[in-house]
């Protein structure tokens, strides 16, 4: 999964359908146009290069860049999505693959202002870089000031254990200041992170760190975007334990959603 949880792909994209209304004819007058429907399902592809991998504070692969394809589907609320990681260990040489694949359902409410997510997740390893697993996971987020966000992952298969995170988001609209014009806008996205760990990196429950991160979308057609962030992960606890030090990592990629 992705450095950030895998929640920015983990995020679920969801379209109302918008049914037309009859146009209403006078005597001389011309018909009303029936407003455009709204499609209800949205495709999406992506590539990200990341300065490293990490996963719920670890580091996967030793200082080494890992590069991350992703593709989802979605309609009427449902998603399907793919995330993969490729990448050579710096230090040992070792390759490194992986491939998730989730589906998952949302559920808006108050306007859409509440987003409920659940949801479920496989790893795969097909070169045996890791251990195939299944996860289940649940997610909340209301819109406002800072679109607080509570996300649960429960590994039932070959970890028993589980992991929560408690965020804040925050986008600052750019395009306003160097007056872009419709469809390309700009944008700075904050986001701060506490994870705690349920016994899946340490033998206890414990706090496992602070992930912050800033990102910088540009929107450069209706369709395709490019990106560039980077996160700073602090341990905690539970990473302490294992020897996990503080990651600073950055990345680059690009979307494309019709």
């Amino acid at each position: 999964m992705s450095v950030t949880l895998k929640t920015y792909l983990v995020a679920s994209v969801t379209a109302a359908m918008i049914s037309g209304t009859a146009a209403v004819y006078a005597d001389s007058a011309p018909a009303a146009a029936a407003p455009a429907e709204e499609k209800s399902w949205e495709v999406s592809v992506g590539f990200d290069l990341w300065s490293e991998y990490i996963f719920r504070g670890v580091a996967i692969q030793d200082n080494a860049p890992m590069y991350n394809p992703s593709a989802s589907f979605s309609w009427n609320g449902f998603s399907a999505w793919y995330w993969g990681a490729y990448g050579d260990s710096d230090t040992n040489g070792e390759h490194y693959e992986e491939n998730d694949y989730g589906i998952d359902y949302t559920l808006s409410l108050f306007d859409e202002k509440l987003s409920l997510t659940a949801g479920a997740l496989m790893y795969h390893y097909p070169d045996r870089s890791g251990t195939d697993t299944y996860e289940l996971y649940a997610i909340a987020s209301y819109d406002c000031l800072l679109t607080p966000t509570v996300a649960y992952y429960w590994d039932f298969d070959e970890f028993g254990a589980s992991y929560l995170t408690l965020g804040v988001s925050h986008s600052f609209d750019l395009g306003k200041l160097v007056k872009l014009e419709e469809p390309k806008a700009l944008s700075l996205d904050l986001s701060a992170s506490l994870g705690i760990d349920f016994e899946y990196n340490s033998s206890d429950t414990q706090l496992n760190d602070i992930l912050l991160g800033a990102k910088v979308p540009f929107q450069v057609t209706e369709n395709f975007e490019v990106h560039a962030g980077v996160q700073l992960s602090i341990a905690l606890d539970a990473l302490d334990d294992i020897g996990q030090d503080d990651e600073l990592i950055g990345n680059i990629g690009a979307s494309f959603t019709f």
